[in-house]
């Protein structure tokens, strides 16, 4: 949950935009920052309006939770999918005395990301993030 320098992060996004895929970061929470950056500079959020209802409402499912990432377009799909496995890895058991990052803390930081709130209503925001984190925390322990 250490965000990279912004400086680094920056330049690494400015390096891969130019195409040159060559940059070597050392640190990593500047590629988790990157990664972050990413998902949340996406146009659309990656769980998009049509989706973001229903994961809200299956949050405290497991079986609903895969069920609606499994609905999601192929591509999506695939992306998720590979990200969870991703994510799975660097809060494994093994890892965690590494990474300090379990699954309930990976769903903390990653679910910003991925699900965004569609409402200005601070008090939803606040109510749903329980919720987004619960949809990623079940993902990852099941998908």
């Amino acid at each position: 949950r250490v965000p990279g320098q912004e400086s680094k992060v920056m330049e690494a996004k400015a390096k891969i935009e130019a195409g040159d895929y060559s940059y070597n970061v050392e640190d990593p929470h500047v590629s988790a920052s990157l990664l972050k950056l990413w998902f949340r500079q996406l146009g659309e959020p990656f769980f998009n309006s049509e989706f973001y209802e229903k994961c809200v409402k299956a949050s405290k499912s497991v079986k609903q939770s895969v069920a609606i990432a499994k609905s999601l377009p192929e591509g999506h799909f695939r992306v998720l999918k590979y990200l969870i496995s991703f994510l799975k890895t660097i809060c494994s058991p093994e890892n965690v005395k590494f990474t300090k990052m379990t699954g309930h803390n990976v769903a903390l930081v990653f679910a910003p990301c991925l699900l965004r709130c569609p409402s200005d209503n601070p008090n939803v925001v606040y109510t749903n993030q329980q919720s987004e984190r619960d949809v990623i925390q079940n993902l990852l322990e099941s998908l």
